[in-house]
């Protein structure tokens, strides 16, 4: 198994930006940054001045903003960097944001709007020089900041990383550059650059069929032969019954499966799909957090100590519909680091119980009839 040349992991949002826009500066050629939420308040606009400042000393600066992820600040944001010498393009528009409306032409249906609210670029990467990359949950958004909102600040994971594996989250960025940010896009596998470097074993991307069938096969063959640990930590956790089904299994056979949850979240009914999915686990034996302080934004897996972070939560938007991309951890370190941050987070959390006082019977109803939808939650 190849390794990461350097990597360095951050649970404080403060310090892993202030080390992406110090990498920023001090960019020599390049940079590319592609975020599901870019946001326009006191850490998007250091961000956005940052690039503007790297474009004015003659350096390519890319942006990629998600449409419905960023559709409050993608104004601002196209607005601030026009000019500058930046480029910043938006991910998968709306049909009404590509076509203007005409006089007379018919409403949008409802198969269309979901299809515009679907396959979503959920991905959190900057890229500097083609040498350094930051990579994790963290979206350009000052919740993630302990100097903005104290202890509210959202609990969340990133790594900087150098290595051969950095080309690879650049070419995935060049394959999504030239569609013009068409539906779709995803699935392609975009012209010329990075077609020799589009795979590397400490990346996982899913920005093709390929790729998203390979990404979630192997993902079921690790858990499937865990020998002693599987501990997930997601904001997200609606998975397929095959998924939950590997994990009792997991648990049947004497592996110590802990899942660390949200108890608030920013998507307010989905610790309540989260809860509805918890009993059949619970009584299979796997152990279920509930994260206190805050909430809760990271996805992180450890598999017998193998530690992948990234974007990617447990639920269907991860796993069928959006672009995501995730890294393996290579440095002991490093690892450790990320293990003992996620007991951390156990001993401020909730274990449930399959005897505890229910969810209120309204909570529980709504939770039910969404795990009816949860192809699409």
């Amino acid at each position: 198994m190849p390794r990461w040349e350097t990597e360095d992991v951050f649970f404080d949002g403060d310090a892993f930006f202030d080390a992406m826009i110090e990498a920023i500066g001090s960019a020599r050629r390049s940079v590319t940054l592609e975020a599901y939420i870019f946001a326009w308040d006191t850490l998007g606009r250091r961000v956005a001045t940052a690039l503007a400042e790297a474009a004015g000393r003659g350096l390519s600066v890319r942006v990629v903003v998600d449409s419905l992820g960023s559709r409050l600040s993608k104004g601002p944001l196209l607005r601030a960097l026009e000019g500058t010498g930046a480029e910043c393009r938006v991910y998968h528009q709306f049909s009404w944001e590509r076509v203007p409306s005409a006089k007379g032409r018919r409403p949008h249906s409802l198969l269309r709007l979901l299809a515009d609210a679907n396959r979503r670029n959920h991905r959190k990467v900057c890229v500097t020089d083609g040498e350094t990359a930051f990579v994790g949950g963290m979206n350009v958004w000052d919740v993630h900041l302990r100097s903005v909102h104290g202890d509210a600040a959202w609990a969340d994971a990133g790594v900087r990383l150098r290595g051969a594996g950095v080309q690879v989250l650049a070419a995935a960025f060049e394959r999504i550059w030239p569609t013009r940010m068409v539906r779709d896009a995803w699935a392609r596998r975009g012209p010329g650059v990075g077609r020799r470097r589009s795979d590397h074993p400490l990346v996982r991307l899913n920005d093709s069929r390929r790729r998203r069938r390979r990404a979630y096969r192997e993902l079921l063959e690790r858990l499937d032969q865990a020998r002693t640990c599987i501990w997930l930590a997601t904001a997200y956790f609606a998975p397929t019954l095959a998924f939950r089904r590997t994990l009792k299994e997991a648990a049947s056979r004497g592996v110590d499966v802990r899942i660390l949850l949200p108890q608030r979240s920013d998507v307010f009914f989905m610790p309540w799909a989260a809860r509805a999915l918890s009993a059949s686990l619970l009584s299979a034996g796997v152990r279920v957090f509930e994260y206190l302080p805050s909430i809760l934004h990271a996805k992180v897996t450890i598999v017998d100590g193998e530690v992948t972070l990234g974007s990617s939560n447990l639920n269907s938007r991860s796993l069928v519909h959006d672009l995501e991309v995730d890294v393996i951890l290579t440095s002991e370190p490093t690892r450790w680091a990320v293990t003992r941050h996620f007991l951390k987070c156990l001993e401020v959390s909730r274990e449930l119980h399959a005897t505890d006082e229910p969810l209120p019977w309204w909570q529980r109803l709504v939770g039910r009839i969404l795990l009816t939808f949860r192809h699409w939650l």
